[in-house]
């Protein structure tokens, strides 16, 4: 048997089928949306610059667990990653432009996914429901319901613009893996309002920073599977990847591959290595991007630091991540 714990974090939004306030013992499934960030997001002119710099969504592993074979896709990329004791090779897998699933007993109408927790306050955290999944930003209640997702984000092919990539998880246990937290890992509670602005629905929660996904398959080997959405992807390893297939789907094999993580960040936090005196920021300004998969563009709340809490959660530490979200359920996810 194979335990797999699949890390996700980044410019991810979460849009479950069913409701999960009701459907989260093991019956329900999630749509994962890697939201594209070559268009700038609708903020004032006088936000940061940075907000244009580019997510790449990529899969990470331990170079040492992917298996090279005929019919398996080769890593993309490698990296040396100092933050682990000892420094350890961790590949580097594209998925610009692609769905990826998990190879697994369950068929593609099995909605087997549970939703770990119970839904959490407003305030700071102060018992031990770390590990609740509605520690993730709930977009629905962050911009007064304009929380469904538009139906060309989840079409097979052709799919809509503001989607760089998807993940389609079927089945395992769906939990937080990290809340969001400033650089000493004291968490942080957030308010969501309009950038230099004083309106908008100003939600308040601490968030997810990491999602996690527990799994366990037959067998020792964890096989991922790859398959364009668009004909033309704008990555060009992409585009002689499948190209040398045909274009037909492809798939990554990895043995006892540990932890795996699906980010879509940009480069600096991918590889870990943003300077660590860039300092704590104030607000996320990258969350404005997920406002384009939306079917009403209003508000464009994004997170503001409101609060610092006592409470530390020291888990995956690092450089700060961009928060995941969910969207309202959605019967095409």
């Amino acid at each position: 048997m194979a335990d797999l714990i699949l890390l996700i974090t980044g410019l991810c939004a979460f849009v479950p089928k069913k409701d999960i306030k009701k459907y989260y013992e093991n019956n329900n499934r999630m749509r994962v949306l890697l939201v594209d960030s070559e268009e700038p997001a609708d903020l004032p002119h006088s936000h940061d610059p940075h907000i244009h710099e580019l997510h790449i969504p990529v899969l990470i592993c331990p170079h040492a667990s992917v298996v090279s074979a005929e019919g398996y896709r080769e890593a993309d990329a490698a990296y040396l990653d100092r933050d682990q004791d000892p420094p350890r090779l961790m590949a580097v897998f594209y998925l610009d432009d692609q769905d990826l699933s998990i190879e697994s007993i369950a068929g593609p109408n099995d909605y087997k996914l549970s939703i770990y927790g119970k839904e959490v306050g407003g305030e700071c955290p102060n018992d031990d429901d770390e590990s609740s999944f509605f520690w993730a930003a709930p977009l629905d209640k962050i911009s007064s319901g304009f929380g469904n997702v538009r139906s060309a984000c989840f079409t097979p092919s052709d799919v809509d613009a503001s989607v760089i990539s998807r993940v389609v998880l079927n089945e395992g246990e769906i939990r937080t893996g990290k809340r969001a937290t400033l650089q000493d890992h004291r968490i942080i509670r957030w308010i969501y309002k309009v950038l230099h602005g004083t309106g908008g629905n100003r939600f308040r929660q601490v968030a997810a920073d990491i999602v996690e996904l527990r799994l366990t398959l037959p067998g020792t080997d964890v096989i991922f599977k790859t398959r364009l959405f668009r004909s033309e992807s704008r990555n060009p390893r992409v585009r002689e990847v499948f190209g040398k297939a045909d274009g037909n789907p492809l798939s990554i094999r990895l043995k006892d591959p540990d932890k795996v993580w699906i980010k879509n960040m940009p480069w600096l936090d991918i590889l870990g290595t943003r300077p660590k005196d860039a300092g704590d920021y104030k607000e996320d300004l990258h969350f404005a991007h997920f406002y384009k998969i939306l079917e009403k563009y209003e508000d464009v709340n994004i997170p503001h630091i409101y609060q610092v809490c006592e409470k530390k959660d020291p888990r995956h530490g690092g450089n700060p991540n961009c928060q995941p979200c969910v969207a309202a359920y959605n019967d095409l996810a």
